[in-house]
């Protein structure tokens, strides 16, 4: 709190006192202190603003902080903004490489599909994937909002892509396990849905805890 009462009175510069707020920012949001989250993120985004104007890199990283808490507290029009402009400032400001803008366009795309727009979120991590082509995540978000189309054929092949490129993806097996249950191909949805609880560090669910056997597709008697 010394650190926070002094801040705005110590001489640091720019873009070290915009990490700071933004510090602040991100602490309050784990702690669930939201609004106290928004005034210190906020505060990131004036002070980085001074520092290059709107094209600075750093200003893009606090826009992209203040989206991900409104998207975390489902204010997806404002989040949809914010990364909006994030995504029209890296375009000016980085190299066609640089992986931070296929990151924006997957986060877009994530809120794009979340408000219903799935047209404009698909067209957005197809856009990812041409400047990342190894974008496992934004594989795996595509085939959910393929699959919220309908293109069940597609999205798997996109979930299976996703897989293909990071082997240990636990959200990768847990979607395939959940279109496979949707087709009706219970065994082959049971195997992937189990397997997600041998992949490491996997943050899906919390596994069954039973002495009972496992099914293995066996038919009912």
């Amino acid at each position: 709190s010394q650190l926070h009462s002094g801040l705005s009175k110590a001489p640091f510069p720019d873009w070290l006192e915009s990490r700071l707020w933004s510090h602040f920012g991100l602490v309050a949001q784990v702690q669930g202190r939201f609004n106290k989250a928004e005034t210190w993120l906020k505060a990131a985004v004036e002070v980085s603003r001074t520092r290059k104007g709107e094209k600075s890199r750093n200003h893009a990283t606090c826009l992209s902080n203040l989206a991900t808490l409104y998207q975390g507290q489902n204010r997806l029009d404002e989040a949809e903004q914010l990364l909006v402009h994030v995504k029209a400032i890296q375009e000016k400001i980085l190299e066609r490489q640089d992986p931070s803008l296929a990151i924006t366009l997957n986060n877009l795309a994530v809120v794009l599909k979340d408000q219903g727009k799935l047209d404009e979120a698909i067209a957005s991590y197809e856009k990812a994937l041409s400047l990342k082509p190894d974008y496992a995540e934004a594989y795996n978000n595509m085939g959910t909002a393929l699959k919220d189309q309908g293109k069940l054929e597609e999205a798997m092949r996109s979930y299976e892509k996703a897989l293909s490129l990071e082997p240990d993806f636990a959200g990768a097996y847990n979607n395939i396990g959940r279109l496979h249950w949707l087709q009706g191909n219970f065994p082959t949805a049971f195997e992937f849905l189990e397997y997600r609880w041998l992949v490491k560090n996997t943050v899906i669910g919390e596994a069954l805890k039973t002495t009972k056997p496992e099914w293995q597709g066996e038919k009912e008697r």
